[in-house]
């Protein structure tokens, strides 16, 4: 007869099955994809600045170390500067009585 019977309810599943299987495959690719070419333009990017130590190494965690302070002073400084700024601010006490929200945004 034929390949496909149509009364036989579950001759559609090994085709779910298989197009299921391919979507996970797909996207899985996709992510691996994505992945790599944020890796490697990530490596590209930071290759003129300093020399990258291998992963696992204490230079390379010397150097994850001395990033994030970095990181942390600026973070640091530019709160430091808003936070100088508001207090040299004319309106500091009226600007600052609703709390932790900013009312003059509502």
């Amino acid at each position: 007869m034929g390949i496909l019977r149509r009364n036989d309810p579950r001759s559609g599943f090994a085709l779910l099955g298989m197009l299921l299987i391919l979507v996970v495959l797909v996207a899985a690719g996709a992510i691996g994809a994505y992945v790599w070419q944020h890796r490697t333009s990530t490596t590209a990017s930071t290759t003129g600045t300093a020399p990258a130590a291998a992963a696992g190494t204490s230079a390379h965690v010397l150097q994850l170390t001395q990033s994030d302070a970095q990181d942390e002073s600026k973070i640091d400084s530019g709160a430091d500067a808003q936070a100088q700024q508001d207090a040299q601010s004319a309106n500091t006490a009226q600007s600052n009585v609703g709390g932790a929200y900013n009312e003059t945004s509502f």
